[in-house]
């Protein structure tokens, strides 16, 4: 999604101290809590559902961790509202890099936005983006759907009125013609819909799901038109194909699938992974804890296997991590000036 020059944070500052941090630390020395890191073993709390199309990430990262850790990683699965039931519940753990939530955004930031807050955004140390992959648009094989263009005249075709506009309170209905199934509320999924339904000038009702693969079983069974999940080989659900993807050019992943820009249509959204801990550590364990992770996601069968699947790995230095942050907030914040996702 492209940033608005000279946006404001809506009552937060953005990550200056973050910056300043990162900035302190050309070198540093290990303190007894990271010398060994982990001594503990690993909780990490995820979003994901087993069946989820994101559960592909785990099942790549979590053998690499697993393989680098002295101590034993175990999971905890909390689907829900994109992320952010992950992110909560490693609230007030101790802020020791031994309680670890999969960070993803942008719903990291839209889960702390009022009305329907469910954190700080300062609750939570950010230590890693582990990788990128675009969302996609997905149906069944046998729907009679070949393109985006099909998907449109099929919601103009449903409408009763013969008027075009769409107006912004309007942009996604309880009343719309079109169903999209999704991960999650306040997620790229939503992010999404809210994108192809501005672009196409069709009403879209998004249904949010716990999991990517409920999203297909609702394609499946009639409850929903599409879905969005992401764009990888795998999909959502056996049995399901993709009509375009959510990126600036189009996926090895998917080479035969367009993008929406291909179709006229500016959609760009997708999913970031990382990794976040309570906040109020030390800076100096931080950036100790970090460089474990950015170990750990450097192993080469990880990176490769990573890549073959669909995502793009990141590797992002301590500062670049911080700017990194900075851009995809300000680029949710322009978002949210253009596009109705909170009631107002």
């Amino acid at each position: 999604m492209p940033a608005r020059a000279n946006c404001q944070w809506r009552g937060t500052a953005l990550w200056p101290a973050w910056l300043a941090l990162w900035l302190a630390f050309p070198a540093f020395a290990a303190s007894p809590l990271t010398e060994g890191y982990p001594t503990l073993p690993l909780s990490l709390a995820v979003p994901f559902a087993a069946n989820d199309q994101g559960n592909v990430f785990l099942d790549l990262f979590l053998p690499t961790l697993e393989k680098a850790s002295p101590k034993p990683v175990s999971l905890r699965r909390l689907p829900g509202r994109g992320g952010g039931y992950a992110l909560r519940e490693i609230l007030g753990k101790p802020a020791d890099g031994h309680s670890l939530a999969l960070l993803t955004l942008p719903s990291f930031f839209l889960q702390a936005i009022p009305p329907n807050r469910l954190y700080a955004r300062g609750d939570f140390t950010p230590l890693i983006i582990l990788a990128h992959a675009p969302a996609a648009l997905w149906t069944t094989e046998e729907s009679p759907l070949a393109s985006v263009r099909d998907l449109i005249r099929l919601a103009r075709s449903r409408e009763t009125s013969s008027d075009r506009r769409v107006p912004d309170s309007e942009i996604l209905p309880a009343d719309a013609p079109l169903v999209a199934a999704g991960s999650g509320s306040y997620s790229e999924g939503q992010v999404a819909a809210l994108l192809l339904a501005r672009a196409a000038g069709i009403r879209i009702r998004y249904l949010p799901f716990l999991s990517t693969a409920k999203a297909a079983e609702a394609v499946r069974n009639g409850a929903a038109d599409i879905c969005f999940g992401y764009a990888l080989k795998t999909p959502p659900l056996p049995g399901m194909r993709p009509l375009a993807v959510s990126a600036q050019s189009r996926v090895p992943a998917l080479p035969a699938t367009p993008t929406f820009r291909e179709t006229g249509l500016e959609v760009v959204a997708g999913l970031d992974i990382g990794l976040a801990m309570p906040a109020g550590a030390d800076p100096n364990d931080v950036a100790h804890i970090a460089e474990f992770f950015l170990r750990v996601l450097d192993a080469p069968d990880l990176h490769a296997a990573l890549t073959r699947n669909g995502f793009s790995p990141l590797r992002l230095s301590p500062v670049d991590l911080a700017a990194f942050l900075n851009r995809r907030e300000e680029e949710i914040n322009a978002f949210l000036q253009d596009y109705p996702l909170f009631p107002r």
